[in-house]
């Protein structure tokens, strides 16, 4: 959205003039924008985020390549920080090994229409450091060697929708610790192919969370992961892996019996090329139910280890994988399934 100032042009005190379109306009109701050809109120990002007042506001950046030095800190609550889409771009200078936004224990943070890019070894896009209501949406992310969004502490109301992640990433979106009542959809992912230790989502403890409607494809390693965690949605992802000899899980519950996932739903993917295509290695009353899993070189569907208790394995297809489907819980409920 756009206010035409006409020739008012310092409706507010830090206004100053620039063109856009086809007259003297100021995005939105924004609090700063952010410019390099001298238009906008500041040519830093940080500067803009340092001036903005103790209650936030809005930052919008204009077209063009921000080349970062140091990370950008985002150190105010209540902020949105928006770019012109695929044309402004947060640049990680060559030798810089720090995220390039990163909130520490902030709440109500809003980043969109955003393209991060680095060619650094270990340079991540951006961390969330015990956040609230903080939300990423249409971003780009491309020549990330490291972690493209990484939450640590306690994340909680996080959104996670609508990115798009290129090949360049260790892992796309992954939590360290632990994620609440969260939304990670609609993202699409290409993997970076041949590297066996790349994941799509890596997450090690989510509770009440929602992972719905994302594109994974051409994973080296796993397509989404869930360590720990209860009352977990994992529903309507499509999910396929580069190479079904070494490429690992689809989608992959539980580590052991001290990291376990509890009622959780896995319902109505789509997975294909992966060694296991979903695979339950510990997990208790969970429900896995509606999805097609193909060509997965080992096993289909896998319920493994006995401490594995009472899931329930209904409708599914399973087809021309090595073993359509192992059971190895306890008390499993398995029926309707199409295993051929």
């Amino acid at each position: 959205m756009s206010l035409n100032l006409g020739e008012e042009t310092q409706i507010f005190k830090h206004s100053k003039d620039f063109e856009q379109g086809s007259g003297n306009i100021r995005t939105g109701q924004s609090t700063y924008v952010v410019s390099l050809d001298g238009s906008g109120d500041f040519a830093s990002i940080q500067e803009a985020i340092n001036a903005l007042p103790s209650k936030g506001g809005i930052i919008y950046i204009k077209e063009g390549t921000y080349v970062l030095t140091t990370k950008v800190n985002i150190t105010k609550s209540n902020t949105k920080i928006e770019g012109t889409g695929f044309g402004t771009i947060i640049y990680g200078y060559t030798g810089v090994n720090e995220p390039l936004f990163e909130i520490n224990g902030k709440e109500s943070i809003i980043i969109e229409n955003l393209k991060f890019q680095s060619t650094t070894a270990n340079s991540d896009g951006i961390h969330l450091h015990g956040t609230t209501r903080v939300e990423i949406i249409h971003c780009w992310f491309t020549g990330q060697q490291g972690v493209c969004i990484l939450t640590d502490g306690t994340t909680e109301s996080c959104i996670i929708s609508e990115n798009q992640f290129g090949t360049e990433f260790s892992t796309a979106i992954t939590s360290n610790e632990i994620i609440n009542k969260s939304i990670i959809s609609n993202n699409i992912i290409v993997g970076p192919g041949t590297d066996t230790t790349k994941d799509g989502i890596a997450i090690h403890e989510a509770n009440q969370c929602i992972y719905s409607g994302n594109n994974i494809s051409a994973i080296g390693h796993n397509g989404i992961t869930m360590i720990h965690g209860t009352r977990n949605i994992i529903e309507a992802n499509n999910i396929s892996g580069l190479d079904s000899s070494w490429t690992q899980e689809g989608i992959t519950l539980g580590y052991s019996s001290s990291y376990y996932c509890t009622n959780c739903i896995i319902q109505g993917n789509i997975v294909l090329d992966f060694k296991y295509g979903i695979k339950i290695y510990y997990g208790d009353n969970c429900i896995i139910a509606n999805n097609r899993v193909e060509s997965c070189v080992t096993t289909g569907i896998y319920i493994k280890n006995a401490g594995s208790d009472r899931n329930v394995v209904v409708g599914n297809i399973a087809l021309n994988n090595g073993t359509n489907y192992t059971d190895e819980g306890t008390l499993t409920d398995a029926g309707h399934n199409i295993i051929a």
